[in-house]
């Protein structure tokens, strides 16, 4: 009664408040200080924020990176027919150098700065494959020959067939963010275009998807958030059909999303792949809420005489006072839903459930005083009858309900039945490269690559003895090269480089020997003289200084989670056979997110049983009933069902994304059982059995239930319009699981909620 009464009696004043921390919340995400304004709002595709890195793979891998520096690096092809020509030679050229002098660029690793050991006489010469682009067949053959039997490079630098030709470009520590705001991707890009010619080229690497992946994600968010809003404009007009009715709701979300987005910004977070839904479900969520009011605002106008039942509210405090705690609890619902994200182990989900969180609270906030506030300004008429034809349709629903409950039971049994089944098939997996629709420069650079080259991704496996120069010892250089063997024979892989195949190299240059016929040697110390005469700043990712330790670069030709989780077990597997002398691990950003990926189907079952209890907690409060707090939980089970199900039955894998859905299907689709309950439970005391309250009660709830799931199913359909397939994927399979939820509440929560009423005293069913 007090908020009701602050609210209408001062709505100047409170829209004052709320309009002076929306401009608050803007200056979090812009900065209008600088010319031009700039943009505080951070973005980060990076893997690092799907991670589950713990202190031990956080130590592994700041080891690693420490041992054998960083591995940010874009791999550049140009293909031709035949690139040992000098037509592509000197593209090559030309155009290594011009990236080699970038600001940004650490170095630029080609057929032009990759060196080559030979003999020549009785020296050993140690010079790049090329320094000047060769014009004879002769010469362009010899390179072709020294290239292609060289263990290292044929495969990575030149393709096995000679139709491809790549630049390794080493970048100086940054993010896809980065190279954007510094511009240095599009000068890349540019030097790519300017040079190529008539060549067909690709570029691949993290750093590169990433840039790519905040270009889509801005251009789907540039395009989602106002066709969202548009769809749910049109949906409160159709249902209000006043100014009034559109502009208040509208007015609501978009402030609740800029006070969330600000939040965000302000405390320093990013938007990332995850998170960047935030705002379709702040605008759908935030709608539901407000549609409630408006909804009971313009029943009180059309109800004669609701002013007086509390002089001074008017219809808008009326309508806050009676809907005050149902918002509450709806709100908390929902908030508990999301917030058992933030149990999962991937950083990215963890904030999504946050944010979620804090933007649900905005919006309960912004229903209860905004939207009221608004509410009470201006003229207030009253339009149309008490009850309309809708009115008569859900009363007429709810009856046919009751009549068919055991079958209604049933069919909500069998699809509970089919739902498990599918269940068994939910494939957990994620695939960044996929994510990019076909045609996609990304998409297609990446599978080219792999197909010409011998992969475009890379992982370590590092191996680490405690002693010094342990990898000067032939016997662990064998058990290296023999686990580098096993690592080629299996079908992920497309090539492996590591200190075997640069010593062999250095052997057979001594020898004037054939690299790939040319064995370890037996003596650790003419290792250590071959180490030391041809040393080489590429060799540094392959042992460190101390000879400790040694890694093997594995190229890839998958991104598939799935499909590298597998390999890893058989790895790891592999691995446990090596001497107790040398310990080894697997390195990579990767590796961490197929590990954490297949951590989701676990994280699911952990955040699910949560929020079931915390959602049953609040509703037995709500009701003072365990009994009714259960069997009020039970049409909220069957969405989450479904959607588990869907995932199965369609093939469509659970990651990181559709990973959030169930949480949030969960703690949306009790609101529309809450206010339902509630309803019924109100008027049950005026009615002669439950039957006549399950009809009462829907009567008062169908039209804003229906509205609100209406705007939740365009809202989130909006985001099947994004071109990232996991933004697609979220929009369509959240929108379906919602539109799912209202035929259950539609149809079986009016035939729950009388079996909750039957057989009770009267005064014991409407306790307050």
């Amino acid at each position: 009664m007090f908020l009701a009464r602050l609210v209408t009696e001062r709505p100047v004043w409170t829209i004052a408040v709320i309009l002076a921390l929306t401009v608050f919340a803007l200056t979090r995400i812009v900065d209008f200080g600088s010319s031009p304004p700039e943009l505080r709002l951070r973005f980060d595709p990076s893997l690092e924020r799907l991670l589950d890195v713990g202190e031990e793979e956080r130590s592994i891998r700041e080891r690693t990176r420490r041992l054998f520096g960083k591995d940010d690096v874009l791999v550049v092809a140009l293909a031709a027919a035949d690139v040992f020509t000098p037509e592509v030679l000197g593209t090559v050229k030309r155009l290594g150098e011009r990236l080699a002098s970038l600001e940004g660029v650490d170095r630029v690793v080609s057929l032009f700065s990759a060196l080559h050991v030979r003999r020549r006489g009785g020296d050993l010469v140690i010079e790049p494959f090329l320094t000047d682009v060769p014009e004879s067949p002769a010469a362009l053959e010899l390179v072709r020959q020294r290239v292609l039997s060289n263990p290292v490079y044929a495969g990575t630098l030149v393709s096995r067939s000679g139709r491809a030709a790549t630049l390794i470009v080493h970048l100086e520590e940054a993010n896809g963010f980065d190279l954007i705001r510094t511009g240095l991707h599009e000068r890349i890009e540019t030097a790519l275009v300017e040079e190529r010619g008539d060549l067909d080229t690709w570029m691949a690497g993290t750093r590169h998807t990433e840039v790519n992946m905040i270009s889509l994600l801005l251009s789907d968010l540039a395009r989602i958030i106002p066709l969202g809003i548009a769809f749910l404009a049109l949906i409160v007009f159709l249902a209000f059909r006043t100014v009034k009715g559109v502009v208040v709701p509208i007015s609501g979300i978009v402030i609740a999303n800029l006070w969330t987005i600000g939040t965000m910004a302000g405390l320093g977070y990013p938007l990332h792949l995850v998170n960047a839904v935030i705002p379709a479900l702040i605008q759908t969520v935030g709608i539901t809420y407000t549609m409630h009011v408006i909804s009971e605002y313009y029943d009180q106008l059309r109800q004669p005489g609701a002013a007086e039942a509390a002089p001074g509210l008017g219809p808008a405090g009326n309508a806050l006072r009676d809907l005050a705690a149902p918002l509450f609890f709806t709100g908390l619902t929902t908030a508990a839903g999301l917030s058992c994200l933030m149990l999962t182990p991937m950083v990215a989900v963890q904030e999504f459930g946050m944010f979620s969180v804090i933007g649900v609270c905005y919006s309960v906030i912004l229903a209860t005083t905004f939207v009221p506030a608004a509410l009470s300004l201006g003229e207030q008429r009253v339009r149309g009858s008490r009850e309309d034809r809708f009115d008569r349709l859900a009363a007429r629903l709810a009856r046919f309900d009751l009549r068919h409950r055991r079958a209604i039971f049933a069919v909500a049994a069998v699809i509970f039945a089919l739902s498990v089944v599918g269940m068994t098939r939910i494939r957990v997996n994620t695939d960044f490269v996929s994510n990019f629709p076909p045609g996609h420069p990304v998409r297609s650079d990446f599978e080219a690559i792999s197909d010409y080259l011998d992969g475009a991704g890379g992982i370590q496996v590092v191996l680490e003895a405690d002693t010094r120069d342990a990898f000067k010892e032939p016997a662990n250089l064998r058990e290296l090269q023999s686990l580098q063997r096993w690592l080629e024979e299996q079908p992920e892989v497309g090539s492996t480089t590591s200190l075997v195949d640069y010593l062999r190299v250095i052997h057979a240059g001594f020898l004037g020997e054939d690299p790939q016929a040319t064995p370890i040697p037996d003596s650790k110390r003419l290792i250590s003289q071959l180490l030391f005469f041809g040393a080489d700043p590429e060799m540094r990712r392959f042992v460190d200084s101390a000879a400790y330790g040694s890694s093997i670069l594995v190229r890839y030709r998958t991104q598939d989670s799935a499909s590298m989780n597998a390999f890893l077990d058989r790895l790891e597997a592999r691995l446990a056979r090596l001497p107790e002398r040398i310990d080894a691990w697997v390195s990579g950003d990767t590796v961490l997110l197929a590990r954490t990926v297949d951590s989701v189907s676990r994280g699911q079952v952990r955040s699910l049983s949560v929020a079931f209890v915390a959602i049953f907690a609040a509703l037995a409060i709500l009701f003072r009933s365990l009994r009714v707090g259960f069997l009020a939980l039970v049409p909220n089970v069957l969405p989450v069902a479904f959607y588990f199900g869907l995932l199965g039955l369609t093939g469509v894998s659970l990651n990181p994304t559709t990973a959030v859905i169930a949480c949030l299907a969960l703690g949306v689709a009790v609101d529309d059982t809450i206010h339902y309950f509630a309803r019924f439970r109100g008027v049950a005391s005026g009615a002669d059995d439950e039957a006549k309250a399950a009809v009462s009660a829907l009567r008062i709830v169908g039209r804003p239930i229906t509205v609100t799931s209406i705007a939740l199913v365009l809202g989130f359909g909006a985001a099947t319009t994004a071109q990232l397939y996991n933004q697609a994927e979220f929009g369509a399979l959240t929108a379906i699981t919602l539109g799912f939820a209202w035929i259950v509440d539609i149809f079986l929560t009016p035939v729950v909620a009388a079996e909750a009423q039957r057989g009770r005293p009267r005064l014991d069913a409407v306790r307050q």
